[in-house]
């Protein structure tokens, strides 16, 4: 029989010391956006970050985080196996930068946990990055920084969900952050995709979600003790709690989401190839190097004609190029649309690109010339992901712009965490991903 989780909410024994840091702004010819994931002052409903993430200012580019040797995988690790993340960015500029990195702990829900630094973190309480290359290419030029951890300055004790923040080293600003995983690896996991049909008022088909996990003996009350999660291509601002399980084998649980709850089967990307910025009569119909930085026109995209990727495998960061000769470039974008647009909707512009935010300097606008819907991007050369989605009464409309049945796989990940009730923190006991057919 399936039960309705009922989690009862336990003491924390550690006391809470937190350390608010505020971001402040940053100079020179790429100014810090404070709109994004905001319209109109209020935060927008069903982002695709989570809600303590910060995005980079604009004179930092191409911020990726993925586990190392795998430029394209998740950022999830497990905990003391020797694996690491590598974080690499550019910052749009040629002098000397040095960089402070800072690692908290977080609840499933991306609560601030309540225990102290020294609790899950080894080592030095921040660590500093201060080696880059500086790139050959100007209009403009940057310097790449890249930094691995865990390392010898700075190590993890724990499991679960963590916020990696970095800060200008010179004025002390926070200026963005990432989240990722560490994991156990205790438990088997198991995850399988249903696909569905023929919802009522819907034509998409849907992925229904069911897990098997066989626990570890030391869970004595999973009912109260686990809790579940799924997430859909690495949009971890969109990561589902799950509310139905059966306990009732011994030493196994049983969940799945409900049928309201399953995601969408057939959720659409459109891909861009910016190997080369230079026009190639499909894609890029024009290149304009005279500009600083140079100009790139595409080809219009049109709803519903467009071709959308034939997967969504790769990471939420694209690909961008990792070469020093790699150039930046204002790509720009348009689109014509059949669905309605109503008075107050605004489109906008997401991607690998722009941390797949709601940014104003990535809004579509529209031409009445032309009948289409324009905007453009600040997008180093390399392979990319995008969409547009229409954003109304505070929330965001991903699938009105959507190309119809688009056949793309989707990813997904299981997250079984454990509140441990000697510990008193959530941990990460197993993760599991899984590729839709």
């Amino acid at each position: 029989m399936f039960l309705k989780a009922t989690i009862t909410s336990k003491l924390f024994s550690f006391t809470i010391a937190l350390t608010v840091l505020l971001s402040g702004c940053v100079s020179g010819n790429y100014q810090k956006n404070s709109t994004h994931n905001r319209q109109n002052g209020a935060r927008l409903e069903n982002t695709f970050t989570v809600n303590k993430q910060l995005n980079p200012p604009r004179n930092i580019q191409s911020v990726q985080l993925y586990k190392t040797g795998n430029a394209q995988s998740a950022p999830i690790i497990r905990l003391k196996s020797g694996q690491t993340f590598t974080l690499e960015f550019d910052y749009l500029d040629t002098d000397a930068k040095q960089f402070k990195i800072r690692i908290k702990h977080f609840r499933p829900n991306w609560e601030p946990s309540s225990l102290l630094s020294n609790f899950y973190q080894e080592g030095l309480f921040e660590d500093y990055i201060t080696n880059a290359q500086t790139s050959t290419v100007q209009k403009p030029s940057y310097r790449h920084y890249r930094y691995r951890f865990p390392n010898k300055n700075l190590s993890l004790k724990i499991s679960g969900n963590y916020m990696l923040t970095i800060y200008d080293y010179d004025t002390n600003n926070e200026l963005f952050s990432l989240p990722f995983y560490i994991h156990e690896n205790k438990g088997d996991l198991k995850t399988n995709i249903e696909t569905l049909f023929t919802k009522p008022g819907s034509i998409r088909a849907e992925h229904q979600l069911f897990s098997k996990y066989v626990y570890p003996k030391f869970v004595e009350m999973p009912q109260f003790d686990l809790s579940y999660y799924y997430n859909q291509n690495q949009f971890w601002g969109r990561t589902k709690k799950v509310q139905i399980f059966d306990n009732s084998t011994q030493r196994e649980v049983h969940f799945h989401i409900s049928r309201d709850e399953a995601f969408t089967a057939d959720y659409g990307f459109k891909t861009i190839n910016l190997n080369s910025l230079s026009a190639d009569g499909a894609r890029k119909v024009d290149y304009q190097p005279e500009y600083t930085p140079p100009r790139v026109i595409l080809r219009r995209d049109v709803q519903d004609l467009s071709r959308s990727a034939s997967r969504a495998l790769n990471s939420r960061f694209g690909a961008p190029r990792s070469d020093r000769a790699a150039g930046y470039a204002d790509v720009y974008f348009s689109l014509e649309i059949k669905a309605s647009v109503l008075g107050n909707d605004k489109i906008y512009l997401l991607g690998d690109f722009n941390n797949w935010t709601i940014s104003e300097q990535n809004r579509m606008k529209y031409d009445v010339q032309t009948g289409l819907w324009k905007g453009n991007a600040f997008i180093k050369q390399g392979r990319y992901s995008y969409k547009y989605v229409i954003v109304r009464n505070g929330r965001i409309l991903d699938l009105n712009l959507d190309n119809s049945f688009a056949l793309t796989r989707q990813q997904y990940f299981t997250f079984i965490y454990y509140q441990d009730p000697e510990m008193h923190y959530d941990r990460l006991l197993q993760v599991d991903e899984k590729i839709s057919n």
